[in-house]
C-alpha cells in the first residue's frame, strides 16, 4: 500500500508541476490535466495514514521499544541530514539557474525552507518531524483512552470538522 500511495504522491507532484507550467488551462488537454490532478490528491492522505499506522503498530504496547531519546535520534538523524542537504542543494540550483545566487540569499532561503517545509515538496518530511516530536504523547493518549477509543474518534472528528468550518474549506 505504501508503494501504491508513494507512486500516487509522485504522480500528483508531477501533475502539479505540469499544471503550473501550462499557460492555457481552458484547452481540452488542460482541463483533462487539471481534472486528473484533482483526483490524485487522495494518495497524500493515504500515504500519511499508512506511515503513521506502521509507526504506531511498531510501538503500541511495546514498552521495551519506547526509549524516546533513541527513537528521536534515529528518526531526526536518519531523515534530518537528507532534509537539510537536499533543501540546500535544490535551493542553490534554483538560485544558480535564475542567475541570482548569493550566499546571503541562499542562507536566508535555506533557513526559511527548513523551518517551514514549504519548498521542493518536502512538506511531508517536515510534517513527519512534527509527528516524531509528539509521538510519545500520542501513544500515551491512546493508552489513557484505550477503553474509550470511540470517544477519542468522536473528539478527533469534531476537532477536524471545527477546523474545516473555521477555515471555510469543504470537508
Amino acid at each position: 500500500m505504501r508503494c501504491f500511495f508513494m507512486f500516487g504522491v509522485v504522480l500528483n507532484h508531477v501533475a502539479s508541476t505540469f499544471a503550473a507550467a501550462l499557460g492555457n488551462k481552458a484547452t481540452p488537454a488542460g482541463r483533462f490535466l487539471v481534472s486528473t490532478h484533482l483526483i490524485l490528491h487522495f494518495p497524500r492522505f493515504g500515504f500519511m495514514f499508512i506511515t503513521v499506522l506502521v509507526l504506531f503498530l511498531g510501538y503500541w504496547g511495546r514498552p521495551e521499544k519506547q526509549n524516546w531519546p533513541v527513537f528521536w535520534k534515529k528518526r531526526y538523524i536518519g531523515s534530518g541530514i537528507s532534509y537539510l542537504f537536499w533543501n540546500g542543494l535544490f535551493l542553490a540550483f534554483l538560485l544558480l539557474t535564475s542567475g541570482s545566487f548569493s550566499w546571503n540569499k541562499w542562507l536566508t532561503g535555506w533557513l526559511e525552507a527548513i523551518s517551514k517545509g514549504n519548498q521542493f515538496y518536502f512538506y511531508y518530511i517536515f510534517l513527519m518531524f512534527q509527528l516524531y516530536l509528539i509521538f510519545p504523547l500520542v501513544l500515551k493518549l491512546f493508552e489513557l483512552f484505550k477503553k474509550h477509543l470511540n470517544l477519542l474518534l468522536a473528539l478527533s472528528s469534531i476537532g477536524y470538522l471545527g477546523q474545516v468550518l473555521l477555515s471555510g474549506r469543504q470537508p
